[in-house]
């Protein structure tokens, strides 16, 4: 019996057991040893535990062991009461659970009557003594009270130790309808948007950004109860995550009504200056920020008709956002006597005039290429490419000194409207069965500035994003030691954006009208100069992404041993216009107006003399179909919770994973390429061998299923002493995946044929781009043949879906004043990552022939392939060496070779609530690597670059605390009410910068690029050796020299990332105070003021590594990160 008969039939079996689908759980569960004075056994006793906010009750009873058990307990405040014939009733008060918690309540009954009770009122268990598990709980007071821009309570995740998330601009990453950004982060060296989001113990994730785990709905803090983040999961209910799990849970209604109406404001009269417009002498740009609010909770009433109290519960919550946000813009513009075609005053970085050169002129001395500069450095007019100057006329001109960052645009700004709505049912059915129904929308349209540029010309858009899910939950006491779990949930995450380009008639600049004609979706170019800002945009984004979850999950108490049986479903739809069709690209390089056609040099050559002559080094015009993207995933987990003795608890499960390929409707999908099939394309003496495969009805996947995900979790607990307990565990998981099969031939791109000889000299003219039209996609009707003379992409079929080894190991202990302090080693390895690299390519003993690769040769292909670079009489030599000469680049996709390494000491001290204080210190000291690429597409497969992880921020340091000040708490007389009811809470984050990017074209010399005493005008060593042999970029004639210009076709050494050089990221501060004011009867008004960015600390991009760019090794002296923000919030409760 095979692999995969095996798993179907086992998947049936236990499906058939649990229904389908495992849970998540939304609470958390109590379970403990009842004994005698002498330590015996108690078996019968009757425990109850007792929610203090809404009088709800769980029972249980002991076994034979004295064990009791009480999954899915929803979080709040409890007392818990054993009570047996013979002895006096125990009982605990005050049990706080919070979500995720296991908790561990051991009691002791002592001989008497049943009508007498012991009540305990302390020893709430802090340390974690039911499971290895690491994670960090995000209180209600910590979600309510710690400043939160844009009030989103998701980003308190990054308080966690191991969670790496460093946005830039937060007013536009971190508010509640940022998804795509705000999830963008990584837990203990995990993939970014792998992570599982939950709301509610459902899932809360779709895919907008082709990304598997973007989340989707965010609450208020106002309707948020609190959250966990599980940072290492060794418990078998959880998977389809490659980092951690994030499960937030909101608030319930409890048989008191409380309320609350507020506002949030801020202008820029609150806000200080951009470091930007400070620079420039500009004043503060508008800003508009309203977030009004209310909730309201409590039993549900009907006078006269219904009492919902003790057993129907609500709650509501809705806010609203109206602002406009300052989204400065600087841009680097062409000149006024550039846009003339004078270029006498352009300069390198070094100060260096940089000459144009004609490449009409160019020619073959000696085998050197050489061409003539022209006449006093100005294209004459007449060789203007009308095209070009007509797109020119849509870009502003500098209003500012300079040649770099020489149009400030502070004024550029973005509206947005949003509404949010959660509605929550609560219901307790009987004392064996209750359930919760809740829904929640949000929707959100942004509309943005131009930017300084004509409208079609802009690189901006009008975007929204709309939420709407409905999820229940079902439990049910079957037995006093089985309990059952049901969820059903779905979740709907609509996303667009409409580019100011769309829809606008190419004729209009000047392109033929033969050619706009041809266009299905008609749209203004995006417009790519080397060195300078981009404009225009090719494409609009429609996706619609829905989930669909059904989970149930078994609890069962057998002695000591705790156990969940269950499993999980989820269907899968995306439908995707990404992108829509447009009039593309065009790029412009420095290549054709340089002194050697392959040689950069700084002084040489410029991208807009490119452009002005209308030569295009790249280009394309994408036909892209509409999409209908299904999967399907499953889970089925076995978890066992054994507690062995009182000091020793051992976590084992295991847990089987299958998440489908991706189908889609109209089977628009490859099938990966088949290398030694015969090509049916025809070429006289020519045998040609390789070609694309495709979906169709009798094979719809475009990748083999990947049905043996197997995940052992493994956990232990020993507890030292009463206030110490190691902890340490292993565990695989499967990561969520969103693999297309690509859409090669429903999709074609229509490429530009800038050179016919390897770039020397230039094929295409802008103002007629396509004299052969543009291409139509044909589908999978030309087989093995599609796409001939062209380049593709496409994913290995034998893809397989990710995994990740999680381990830890530790200690915690409990200190005096609700303390807790946690030091850890974690760690995890990824494997089966995919990678990329080029199949396509001239060996690396090819390469040794040189500048003779560019050679022309005679063309088998001549007149056969119209509209593409392999038409011409010629060809370059390299084309026919080519393993495929028929094709083109190809690029392989999605080979699961890849790995990712990280190594992390973790430390966590925190406090919890007490006296008005807490706080929550965490810091991670780690080392991330990866292998997930090649230096050069020559290398084998097996080959892979090891370098360090663009994540890696090698010290991360979170401390965040709240603190109600405890003068005048009674609030008596006038000294008390100004004095008594004042909070302070604050947020500090430091950490490492993140490594950079490695210069391209270069060659290190060994030298340490590090300087002493580096500066935004020179953030490195820069002294560069020319091909020449010429000395660039040096600070001295005798500063030794870092970086060499790679010579043409040789191999890349150098890595991609140098973890010597790292960005800057300064620590900031984020503080709040309050003011609580007391009312008549139940009311409070509270005042607060937040500050986001407390002292105004800058954060600057990556310098620019463009070896022989003018500003090579400078970082633009462009704020990254928000200026301070300050926050007027009102809140009325009670």
């Amino acid at each position: 019996m095979s692999l995969g008969t095996r798993t179907s039939l086992a998947l049936a079996a236990l499906c058939a057991l649990v229904s389908a689908a495992a849970a998540q759980e939304t609470g958390g569960t109590i379970s403990g040893r009842i004994i005698d004075p002498q330590g015996g056994a108690l078996p019968g006793v009757s425990v109850t535990l007792r929610s203090e906010a809404t009088n709800a009750a769980w029972n249980a009873t002991t076994s034979g062991q004295g064990s009791y058990l009480i999954p899915f307990v929803p979080i709040g405040h409890y007392t818990l009461t054993a009570t047996l014939e013979g002895f006096t009733a125990a009982k605990q008060a005050d049990i706080e659970v919070r979500v995720g918690d296991n908790l561990r309540i051991d009691v002791t009954l002592q001989l008497g009557a049943m009508t007498e009770a012991v009540t305990v009122t302390s020893g709430q268990p802090l340390l974690e003594t039911g499971s290895a598990s690491r994670g960090q709980v995000i209180n209600r007071e910590q979600v309510q009270d710690l400043p939160l821009l844009g009030r989103n309570p998701f980003m308190l995740s990054q308080h966690a130790a191991g969670v790496q998330y460093t946005p830039t601009l937060a007013s536009r990453s971190n508010r509640p309808f940022d998804n795509g950004g705000m999830d963008n982060f990584s837990i203990n060296g995990g993939r970014a948007f792998t992570n599982e989001f939950l709301l509610d113990g459902v899932p809360n994730t779709g895919t907008e950004t082709n990304q598997p785990g973007n989340l989707s709905f965010v609450p208020s803090p106002d309707a948020t109860a609190e959250f966990k983040v599980q940072t290492n999961i060794y418990d078998a209910q959880y998977g389809r995550t490659g980092g951690g799990v994030v499960n937030v849970v909101l608030k319930s209604g409890t048989n008191d009504f409380h309320g609350a109406v507020y506002e949030y404001y801020r202008d820029e009269h609150l806000n200080a200056n951009t470091f930007d417009a400070n620079r420039q002498g500009q004043g503060k740009e508008g800003l508009y920020w309203s977030q009004p609010g209310a909730t309201l909770d409590g039993p549900v009433k009907i006078p006269g008709l219904y009492d919902g109290t003790n057993r129907t519960f609500f709650m509501y919550s809705w806010e609203q956002i109206r602002s406009e946000v300052p989204f400065p813009q600087v841009w680097t513009v062409p000149t006024d006597a550039e846009r003339r075609g004078d270029f006498s005053r352009t300069r390198t970085a070094d100060g260096r005039p940089v000459t144009i050169y004609d490449p009409l002129t160019t020619q073959n001395v000696d085998g050197q290429y050489v061409r003539e500069a022209f006449r006093g450095n100005v294209i004459p007019t007449e060789r203007m490419n009308p095209a070009a100057l007509s797109l020119l006329e849509r870009v502003p001109s500098p209003n500012v000194p300079g040649q770099v960052d020489n149009f400030l645009a502070p004024e550029t700004s973005r509206g947005d409207r949003y509404d949010q709505h959660v509605l929550k049912i609560d219901q307790v059915l009987s004392a064996d069965h209750r359930f919760f129904a809740r829904l929640v929308r949000n929707k959100r349209t942004e509309i943005n500035d131009y930017g300084g540029f004509a409208p079609e010309a802009s690189p901006f858009y009008t975007h929204g994003r709309m939420n709407v899910g409905v999820a229940a939950e079902a439990t049910s006491v079957l037995s006093p030691s089985l309990v059952l779990s049901s969820r059903v949930g779905f979740i709907r995450h609509d996303f667009y954006i409409q580019r100011f380009s769309d829809g606008y008639d190419p004729a209009a600049l000047g392109f033929p009208t033969s050619l706009a004609a041809q266009l299905p979706r008609p749209t203004f170019p995006r417009v790519e100069i080397e060195d300078y800002s981009e404009f225009g945009w090719a494409g609009s984004v429609f996706t619609q992404s829905d989930t669909w979850s059904w989970s149930e999950t078994l609890s069962k108490t057998a002695g000591e041993h705790s156990l969940k049986l269950g499993g999980e479903l989820r269907v899968m739809l995306n439908d995707q216009q990404n992108p829509t069709s447009s009039f593309g690209t065009f790029e412009f390089s420095r290549g054709f107006t340089q002194a050697h056609p392959l040689r950069a040099d700084a002084a040489s050559g410029n991208a807009l003399a490119s452009f002005l002559l209308g030569y295009p080094s790249a280009g394309s015009v994408p036909i892209n179909p509409d999409l209908a993207y299904r999967n399907h995933y499953y889970g089925l987990f076995l978890q066992d919770d054994w507690r062995v003795t009182s000091k020793l608890t051992l976590n084992a499960g295991l847990r089987w994973d299958y998440e489908s390929p991706l189908t889609e409707a109209s089977n628009q999908q490859n099938r990966g390429f088949d290398a030694t099939a015969d090509n049916p394309f025809e070429v006289p003496g020519i045998a040609l061998e390789g070609g694309l495969l495709f979906t169709d009805e009798s094979n719809r996947l475009p990748y083999r299923p990947d049905r043996n995900n197997v995940q052992p979790r493994f956990g232990v607990t020993y507890q030292l002493t009463d206030r110490a307990v190691l902890r340490g565990g292993y565990g695989i998981s499967y990561l969520p995946t969103f693999d297309t099969g690509f859409n090669n031939g429903f999709s074609l791109s229509t490429p530009l044929v800038a050179s016919v000889d390897g770039g020397i000299t230039p094929a295409a003219r802008l103002d007629n781009p396509y004299p052969n039209g543009i291409d139509q996609p044909v589908g999978s009707s030309q087989g093995l043949a599609t796409l001939v003379g062209r380049g593709f992409t496409y994913g290995n079929p034998d893809r397989v879906i990710p995994h990740v080894h999680q381990f830890s190991f530790g200690v915690q202990h409990e200190l005096p004043g609700r303390l807790v302090v946690d030091v850890s080693y974690v760690g995890s390895r990824t494997r089966g990552l995919p990678v990329t690299k080029g199949i396509n390519e001239v060996s690396a003993a090819d390469l040794t022939m040189g500048g003779a690769l560019l050679d022309p040769v005679s063309n088998p292909f001549e007149g056969l392939l119209p509209g593409t670079e392999l038409n011409e009489a010629t060809v370059p030599r390299q084309q026919l060496l080519r393993p495929f000469p028929q094709f083109t680049g190809i690029t392989e996709e999605k080979r699961s070779i890849g790995r990712a390494d990280y190594d992390a000491l973790q430390l966590r001290l925190e406090k919890r609530l007490s006296r008005g204080l807490q706080f929550l210190v965490s810091y991670t000291f780690s080392k991330s690597m990866e292998e997930v690429g090649y230096l050069n597409a020559q290398d084998d497969w097996d080959q892979l670059a090891r370098v360090v992880a663009e994540r890696d921020a090698p010290h991360r340091l979170l401390v965040s605390a709240t603190y109600e000040l405890p003068f005048f708490p009674d609030g008596g007389g006038l000294t008390g009410a100004l004095l008594g009811g004042w909070q302070v809470n604050a947020i500090l984050v430091g950490q490492s910068g993140l490594p950079i990017a490695a210069p391209g074209n270069a060659v290190w010399t060994g030298v340490d690029p590090r300087l002493d005493n580096p500066t935004r005008g020179r953030w490195f060593n820069t002294c560069t050796e020319t091909l020449d042999g010429a000395r660039q970029n040096c600070a001295s004639d005798d500063e030794p020299v870092v970086w060499q210009v790679q010579e043409p076709f040789t191999l890349r050494t150098l890595s991609s990332r140098i973890s010597q050089l790292r960005t800057s990221r300064p620590v900031l501060v984020d503080f709040s105070v309050f003011k609580t004011f007391d009312l008549p009867g139940r009311l409070r008004a509270q005042v607060r003021v937040e500050a986001f960015n407390l002292f105004n600390t800058p954060w600057f991009g990556s310098p620019d590594m463009g070896l022989t760019a003018p500003g090579f090794g400078q970082i633009e002296p462009s704020q990254e990160n928000d200026p301070r923000n300050l926050q007027l919030g009102v809140r009325l409760t009670f």
